[in-house]
């Protein structure tokens, strides 16, 4: 075998090396940057649960004056399946991301995205039903 040759196959293992250094990087890259956003996720989502906690807790403390009910608590089922679902998130996030395949990351992120969004929506629907209450009690107490 020639110098030439020797020289050539080397330079072709460098470059071998090389690519799959980039890809492992470009890995290693991809999963940090989808590990942030699950976490902003889980903060965003975490959040839009406790804006909905307080709005619904601001609902029954309007719906009780109105219907001069003590403060009867009233436990919403959605929402704390939604809690639970959440705390899952939170667990899975510790304790699986790590070895997660980027398939499954990029899956749970899609999915959390949906997640948030739905959660949003139902807020947003839940501000115009308080809303149209709060204005219905504003009629009915004469203001």
């Amino acid at each position: 075998m020639s110098t030439h040759s020797i020289l050539t196959l080397l330079a072709a293992l460098a470059l071998l090396m090389a690519a799959t250094l980039a890809v492992g990087l470009l890995r290693l890259r991809q999963r940090a940057a989808l590990l942030r956003e699950l976490h902003v996720l889980a903060d965003r989502q975490e959040t839009v649960l406790r804006g909905l906690r307080a709005q619904l807790d601001a609902a029954h403390a309007e719906i009780d004056l109105l219907t001069d009910q003590s403060d009867v608590r009233r436990d919403a089922p959605a929402l704390a399946a939604a809690m639970r679902e959440h705390l899952a998130h939170r667990l899975w996030l510790r304790d699986r991301s790590a070895q997660a395949p980027l398939a499954e990351l990029r899956a749970t992120r899609a999915a959390w995205r949906t997640s948030v969004d739905t959660l949003q929506n139902e807020t947003d629907s839940l501000r115009e039903a308080q809303s149209a209450l709060h204005r219905a009690s504003q009629s009915a107490i004469g203001h």
